[in-house]
């Protein structure tokens, strides 16, 4: 499709919402950013422009229509939990920048990565634990994990035109289904959590902390890291088993690369005490965000990272920008009521049920939704709002509802080959037909959603959480 067809095609959508006439308890303003919202989505999907300028065009047809106050329209981007993501890039490029992202990866590698189960199991961990800093999947799985990856297949072997059945179709696929729980560990794991977070206020009255998020993912976050890799691996079984050379080629890089840096101990101490006040802050009165900014100020003290990283790391402003404008949107729809009106008529579909199948029924529509979309970004912007009204509505306990929406928004990511920034990466890895890249993501799915449906509310209840 062309960019001017794209074009046109966002643009009628858009219109075509907004010259409807605005349905009964509607407001005509609410009715008209809906318009806006949607039309602004479509250009996600379909215009092949950076996210950011669609959002600003449709956050400045808000303004010249009136639909939005100035001061309405940038009041997104004074959310508190937005520049904590912002933050989380900037440990992102230190990461990347110091190579201690890498150097953890291979740590780990070299101590228990003599298999390729265990090289899988190995990934996933470091992805784990990257994921409380770097809120970004692209950039944790596209510019940390895959390299490693991949020249692990070439010492195995196992390259995409000569053996990829012996490692590297099982340890590519491995991974990437990983990224479906890890974006869901931490708050700072993905930056369309904020998103979460702001339909969790303004829909549920309720806020999440840093530590009660992390929390929360624990168990189903351990069950996950347990039972992804080894049904990955029943399902893309490679022919070779034990694998100690994988062992010792992290050996020899850790070796070739030296004793830590200065720089890279100066990042480990700042995030290792980044991390412990995430956790703390409830209790000695800290917030999240200033906890971020503390650290991103040493960093740039200690020269661990310069003003020119600051300003040139274009993930943190660019999310900065299309998040702010879809926070202030998703905001002012539900102050317009105009979510609470689409709850309710969605919710007519699940009138006389169980508040248990409702749940249930909007988990796996939200989750197989994604198929129509190419961004999980566009994906969540569109239904998350929609499908927790709608669960609230049953009676689904609120902080129940927000938890198990939260962490399927990431799920369905690993289901196809384009729904998010790092799936092109690995499925162009050459290791892949599309059928296979298909079926392992459907089945995939399955036990994703499982595992938060299962595991999730088991233990938000033993925590008191619902």
């Amino acid at each position: 499709m062309s960019r001017n067809l794209s074009i046109v095609i966002t643009l009628v959508i858009g219109a075509a919402i907004w010259f409807c006439p605005n349905p009964s308890g509607v407001s005509p303003e609410a009715w008209h950013l809906f318009a806006v919202l949607i039309g602004t989505i479509a250009g996600f999907v379909l215009i092949p422009v950076p996210i950011g300028l669609v959002a600003l065009v449709g956050l400045t047809i808000c303004i010249l229509t009136n639909v939005m106050s100035t001061g309405q329209a940038l009041s997104g981007f004074a959310n508190s939990l937005l520049w904590l993501i912002v933050m989380a890039f900037m440990f992102s490029r230190a990461f990347l920048k110091t190579g201690l992202g890498e150097r953890l990866s291979l740590k780990i590698l070299s101590l228990i990565g003599d298999s390729t189960l265990k090289v899988a199991y190995s990934m996933t961990i470091s992805g784990s634990l990257l994921a409380a800093g770097i809120p970004s999947g692209t950039a944790r799985a596209g510019g940390v994990i895959y390299p490693i990856i991949r020249s692990i297949c070439s010492v195995l072997d196992s390259e995409p035109n000569k053996n990829p059945e012996r490692a590297g179709r099982f340890l590519m696929q491995a991974y990437y289904q990983s990224e479906a729980f890890i974006s869901y560990l931490f708050m700072t794991a993905m930056a369309g959590n904020v998103l979460v977070m702001q339909y969790a206020h303004d829909l549920a009255k309720t806020d999440i902390t840093w530590a009660g998020w992390a929390l929360a993912a624990l168990l189903p976050g351990l069950v996950s890291i347990l039972l992804v890799p080894l049904a990955v691996y029943f399902l893309v079984p490679p022919t070779l088993k034990k694998a100690p050379e994988a062992k010792e080629h992290a050996k020899k890089i850790l070796a070739e690369k030296g004793p830590m840096t200065a720089k890279e101990i100066g990042l480990a101490s700042i995030f290792i005490g980044s991390i412990a006040l995430w956790m703390l802050g409830d209790f000695i009165g800290i917030g999240s965000t200033p906890v971020g900014l503390g650290a991103v100020s040493l960093m740039l003290a200690f020269d661990i990272l310069s003003w020119d990283d600051i300003i040139s790391e274009k993930g943190a402003w660019d999310t900065l920008v299309w998040m702010g404008v879809l926070v202030c949107m998703a905001g002012g729809l539900t102050e317009r009521g105009f979510m609470v009106w689409l709850g309710a008529e969605m919710g007519q579909w699940f009138v006389g049920m169980n508040w248990v199948v409702v749940c249930i029924l909007v988990v796996l529509f939200f989750n197989y939704t994604q198929y129509a979309f190419a961004s999980s970004t566009a994906h969540l912007v569109a239904l998350f709002g929609a499908c927790l009204t709608v669960m609230l509505g049953a009676g689904c306990p609120p902080l129940l509802s927000i938890l198990i929406l939260a962490f399927v928004a990431n799920t369905p990511a690993c289901l196809t080959h384009y729904t998010c920034g790092f799936a092109p990466i690995y499925y162009n890895s050459g290791y892949f037909t599309l059928k296979d890249f298909w079926r392992v993501g459907f089945i995939m799915s399955w036990l994703h959603v499982a595992i938060v449906l299962i595991f999730g509310p088991a233990w938000w209840f033993i925590l008191g959480l619902w």
